[in-house]
């Protein structure tokens, strides 16, 4: 005599409880696992995109045995009231594969005429960092794209501007021989994203700002194709309104507290990778700059031409 064998008709309870407790912490083992993955990858490409800019200031520099320039001189002639044809992001643009890019832009105008202002929204993507949230969005105050990156056009600066030359010039080409520090010792690019908005002290602040001004410069700051992608690492302490503190101008102090990684408003160092910037110097290396190092050693690197070469940073 034969015997049925008996079918088991699936999990209990029990078992499924438990299973199910297993996959959520197998979940919660390997999201963050798998964040830092994603993470590590944004910034290799962020790194890749300032080595390429590094490479392209060279290739520039070979072409035109100077670099390019912030505020850059229009052909007055055009119009005489005008300064600043273009940003130096702009002047590079052939050396980044963006000739038909660079090739839509009349030189004999201001980026915000007209013939130029339709360059706005058309910003090659190496100049977004992954890691930056609504990167290459359009401003909705201005439809303007905003780089990521920026040069170094002014030593730190506070209430008062520090001597010193820097690598790129402001309505002047340098020239490789004034940075006496060496390159390798010489800040080139840097981080300054989410410009988009203004961010301060890790809270995004209301585009109401952007819209009065505030500050002066801020839709300036947004455009890509602007005089004004490069700062001076403004030192500067924020206090938000407690009770505000996105929708609120908060109050501001010069001259106090740490440079990196405060806000970005004036093109200053900001980067949503955590604990610092990207950045890349004069010989084209890039290197991730910790926003614990001590504001003596950025003006150090920020300088070209002060005698005072960093050691380890």
């Amino acid at each position: 005599m034969t015997h049925a064998v008996g079918v088991r008709g699936g999990f209990t309870l029990i078992e499924l409880l438990v299973v199910i407790a297993i996959i959520a912490m197998l979940v919660a083992i390997l999201l963050p696992a798998a964040q830092q993955a994603r993470e590590a990858a944004r910034r290799s490409t962020c790194k890749n995109s300032l080595k390429q800019i590094g490479l392209a200031i060279h290739n520039y520099y070979d072409t035109h045995s100077c670099m390019p320039v912030e505020n850059a001189p229009m052909d007055y002639s055009a119009d005489p009231a005008r300064f600043g044809a273009c940003s130096a992001m702009v002047a590079i643009l052939p050396f980044l594969e963006a000739s038909n890019v660079y090739d839509l832009y009349d030189h004999k105008y201001d980026f915000l005429y007209p013939i130029n202002d339709v360059l706005k929204n058309k910003m090659p993507g190496i100049l977004i960092c992954p890691t930056t949230p609504e990167g290459g969005v359009p401003s909705t105050i201005n439809g303007a794209q905003s780089s990521d990156y920026a040069f170094v056009r002014y030593p730190c600066r506070g209430s008062g501007v520090s001597s010193g030359v820097c690598m790129i010039g402001d309505g002047v080409g340098r020239t490789l021989n004034q940075i006496t520090d060496g390159l390798s010792n010489t800040l080139l690019a840097y981080e300054s994203a989410g410009r988009n908005h203004v961010y301060w002290a890790n809270v995004q602040m209301s585009d109401a700002f952007v819209v009065s001004d505030v500050g002066g410069g801020i839709k300036e700051y947004q455009y890509w194709t602007g005089p004004c992608n490069s700062g001076g690492f403004y030192q500067i302490v924020l206090i938000p309104d407690a009770t505000n503190p996105a929708d609120a101008f908060p109050q501001f102090i010069y001259d106090a507290g740490k440079i990196l990684n405060n806000q970005n408003w004036l093109a200053n160092s900001y980067s949503f990778h955590k604990g610092g910037v990207n950045v890349v110097l004069g010989d084209g290396s890039v290197r991730f700059l910790s926003e614990a190092v001590d504001n003596t050693t950025v003006q150090d690197i920020a300088i070209g031409d002060d005698g005072s070469v960093a050691g380890s940073f």
